[in-house]
């Protein structure tokens, strides 16, 4: 059995559920599950922001980010055909994610176990077709392994994200993004504060169906800057989706669908991995860099409002550890994970 009050990361994952927690019981009255639309973004993850269908009903938002921490959301909504989010609720959305990453007793392995705790709120700033999305996030990550070099049991990633989906005309559109916060082992202080962004366009060729988007990723990585993102969405009929966008490309079929309730699976990939302000073990700061990709399959069962839950299982590969006071990286062996989603 954990004891809490012997473990400090626990202790800091429990407070971090409870402050997001906050404002949906405050708020909780406001939350609205109606009409059905055409929806467009939801989330993973990850974590990534897709197409969106621009003849929205009065009153309904877009571009809400799924589960990834990354910058565009490669899974859309657009194409369920379920009752979405409401802008005039200011709670949307709460999803907890957890990840693990497998590792056996030799020497370049790593065991990673990672909680994700976000919650999403909307502002009409300016306006309720234009909404300002709130999203405070919080992560945890429980280490175990290698024995070199050092990497500390805990690591955590504490961040507001802030995303605006202006429409600039039919065709065109545009996601801007900002995202303050603090990556950290939370036992120094120096370099742990970054802010990430992200600015890209969006061209709708043909309504619901297809269209293109690029930009740019700044991810504030000691080993990734900047990344370059975009690709093609295309969804040829209400059950079959492509989201063929870099860094996250995502194929999905919905295999069941009743008006109240629907069912994908679906394979995707995924850029891992992040950088951190540590303490060494021999009490320095600096840097962790971890870096991998990632092969996964899923199910995912969505419900009409916006709840829903995952279920992944993925290959992980070309993982590395480095540290920015020693450029030469680490290899890490090759490993599986698992991952469940629950939303609200």
């Amino acid at each position: 059995m954990i004891c809490i009050r012997r473990h400090p990361a626990w202790r800091a994952t429990l407070a971090a559920a409870i402050l997001l927690m906050g404002p949906v019981a405050a708020f909780s009255q406001e939350i609205e599950r109606l009409p059905p639309i055409d929806a467009y973004l939801p989330p993973t993850q990850p974590e990534f922001m897709s197409a969106a269908q621009l003849h929205s009903e009065p009153g309904v938002i877009y571009g809400l980010p799924e589960e990834s921490n990354m910058i565009l959301d490669g899974w859309d909504e657009s194409q369920k055909q379920l009752p979405g989010f409401k802008a005039d609720s200011f709670f949307q959305k709460l999803s907890f994610a957890t990840t693990h990453l497998f590792a056996d007793s030799t020497t370049n392995q790593m065991a990673i176990t990672e909680l994700e705790l976000v919650s999403t709120f909307a502002l009409p700033a300016p306006t309720k077709d234009h909404p300002l999305l709130i999203s405070p996030t919080f992560e945890t990550r429980f280490t175990d392994g290698p024995s070199s070099p050092d990497v500390p049991g805990d690591l955590y990633s504490a961040y507001m994200q802030f995303i605006w989906v202006p429409r600039i005309n039919a065709q065109w559109s545009a996601i801007l993004g900002v995202e303050p916060g603090v990556y950290s082992d939370f036992k120094t202080s120096a370099d742990g504060i970054r802010i990430l962004g992200r600015a890209l366009g969006r061209y709708q060729v043909e309504p619901d169906r297809l269209e293109f988007v690029a930009g740019v990723l700044y991810l504030d990585r000691d080993d990734v800057p900047f990344l370059p993102a975009g690709g093609v969405i295309w969804v040829p009929n209400n059950d079959v989706r492509l989201d063929l966008i870099f860094p996250i490309p995502k194929v999905g079929y919905r295999f069941f669908f009743d008006g109240v309730e629907e069912r994908w699976m679906y394979a995707a990939g995924e850029f891992g991995g992040d950088t951190w302000a540590v303490q060494r073990a021999d009490g320095t700061n600096d840097q962790l860099i971890l870096r991998d990709w990632r092969f996964s399959l899923g199910l995912e069962k969505r419900y009409a409002g916006g709840a829903g839950a995952r279920l992944e299982v993925g290959y992980v590969f070309s993982r590395t550890i480095e540290y920015v006071s020693d450029s030469t990286p680490v290899n890490l062996d090759d490993t599986w994970m698992v991952r469940a989603v629950l939303s609200y």
